[in-house]
C-alpha cells in the first residue's frame, strides 16, 4: 500500500459557537490540504467545544445537522477523507460521535464507548468498534478516553491499517474557583492519594494503541483554557481531601469552578511508537506526516496486557471515580430527559 499524507489538527473552540469555529476548522483543514494531506483528523467536539454543564444537550445534532453537513461538503469538496467529532442525538440517546467522511460521499460513525467521568451526566456510551474501509485503506476509529483502554485495542488488532482519534482532554490539575472567577485553591496532582498524571497517560496511550494495532496513529486534541462547573462537585471535592473541602464549602459550597488548560499534544504516530510530528499543549498547529496504512499479522504484534486498562499507572481511584460516573451520568440524563 503507497504513503499517504495524513493531518492531525490541534484547535481551539469556543464553548457553543458552532459556525465560527467550523468557519475557524475550515481555514486551518484547507492550510493541511494545501501542503498535501489526504487524510485529516481534527478534535473531539470541534465544532462546538463542552463543559460540565446541561448546555451539551441543547449543543447536541443529528447526524445530518450543521457539523455533520460540514464534515461531508468539506470532504467532498476538497477531495479528502475527513474525520471530526460533535455530540450527536440518536435513537439511543446523545452521544460523541467520530464521523469519518470520504470524498465520495460515503460516511462512517462511530459513537465514543469509554465515557469519561463527568461527560458520563450528558453522554451515552457507544458499544462497537468501527472500521472504515476507505480507498485510503482501512481506518479504526476511537475517541480519547477510549485510547485508555484495551477492548478497541483487541478489536482492531490485525484488521484495520490506520488509527484515527480525536481528542479533547483537560490536563485536570488546575484552580479551583468561586462563580466570579475568585481563586479558592489551586489543585494538587493527587486525588484519593494518587498521582494525577492525565498527560502521561494520553502520551503513552497513542503510542501504544499504535504499536498494538501495528499501524500509524492520527491523533488530534483541542487546545486552549478549560473551565467548567464540575457535576457531582460534593465527591470530586471528597476526592481532593478535607483540607480542599474546608476552603471550597465555605466560601463556594458545591457550585465551584474548574479552570485548567485542555491538554493539547496533538501528534502523529508510526506504527512502532516513534512520533512523526508533535504539537505543544498551547499552540493552535497543522501537523502532517506521511505514513504507509498497512495491517501487520497478529504474529508480529506484541502481546495484549489482559487487563481492562491498556496504560499502566493509571490509579485505582481514578477508575473507580469513572465507574461510579456511569449510574450517576445515567441518573443525571433520565432527570434532564422527564423534566
Amino acid at each position: 500500500m503507497p504513503d499517504i499524507r495524513v493531518a492531525a489538527i490541534q484547535m481551539d473552540a469556543r464553548v457553543g459557537a458552532v459556525e465560527a469555529n467550523l468557519a475557524h476548522a475550515v481555514a486551518l483543514v484547507e492550510q493541511a490540504v494545501s501542503q498535501g494531506a489526504q487524510l485529516v483528523v481534527l478534535p473531539e467536539l470541534f465544532s462546538c467545544g463542552y463543559e460540565y454543564t446541561d448546555h451539551n444537550f441543547s449543543l447536541a445534532e443529528p447526524l445530518d445537522g450543521p457539523s455533520g453537513i460540514w464534515i461531508c461538503r468539506t470532504a467532498q469538496r476538497l477531495g479528502i477523507h475527513l474525520t471530526g467529532s460533535f455530540p450527536a442525538r440518536m435513537a439511543g440517546g446523545t452521544y460523541i460521535v467520530a464521523m469519518l467522511a470520504a470524498p465520495d460521499g460515503r460516511q462512517w460513525v462511530y459513537l465514543k464507548a469509554h465515557v469519561a467521568l463527568w461527560e458520563n451526566a450528558y453522554f451515552a456510551r457507544g458499544a462497537d468498534p468501527v472500521i472504515a474501509d476507505t480507498a485510503l485503506g482501512r481506518i479504526g476509529l476511537l475517541i480519547c478516553w477510549d485510547q485508555v483502554f484495551a477492548d478497541l485495542a483487541r478489536a482492531y488488532r490485525g484488521r484495520v491499517d490506520l488509527l484515527c482519534i480525536p481528542s479533547s482532554p483537560p490536563v485536570l490539575v488546575g484552580d479551583l474557583e468561586d462563580e466570579g472567577g475568585r481563586l479558592l485553591v489551586r489543585m494538587k496532582d493527587r486525588i484519593l492519594g494518587a498521582r494525577l498524571d492525565a498527560v502521561g497517560w494520553f502520551e503513552q496511550a497513542t503510542v501504544l494503541q499504535a504499536q498494538c494495532a501495528g499501524v500509524p496513529a492520527v491523533y488530534a486534541a483541542r487546545c486552549g483554557p478549560f473551565h467548567s462547573p464540575i457535576p457531582y462537585g460534593l465527591l470530586f471535592l471528597m476526592s481532593l481531601g478535607l483540607r480542599v473541602m474546608a476552603r471550597v464549602l465555605p466560601a463556594a459550597g458545591t457550585n465551584f469552578r474548574l479552570s485548567c488548560p485542555l491538554m493539547g499534544r496533538s501528534c502523529i504516530v508510526d506504527r512502532d511508537g516513534t512520533r512523526l510530528a508533535q504539537a505543544g499543549q498551547d499552540e493552535e498547529a497543522v501537523l502532517l506526516a506521511s505514513v504507509q496504512p498497512s495491517t501487520p499479522t497478529l504474529a508480529v504484534l506484541p502481546p495484549l496486557p489482559k487487563r481492562r486498562i491498556l496504560v499502566p499507572g493509571v490509579p485505582a481511584p481514578i477508575l473507580w471515580l469513572d465507574r461510579l460516573a456511569i449510574p450517576l451520568g445515567r441518573w443525571h440524563r433520565y432527570r434532564h430527559k422527564s423534566r
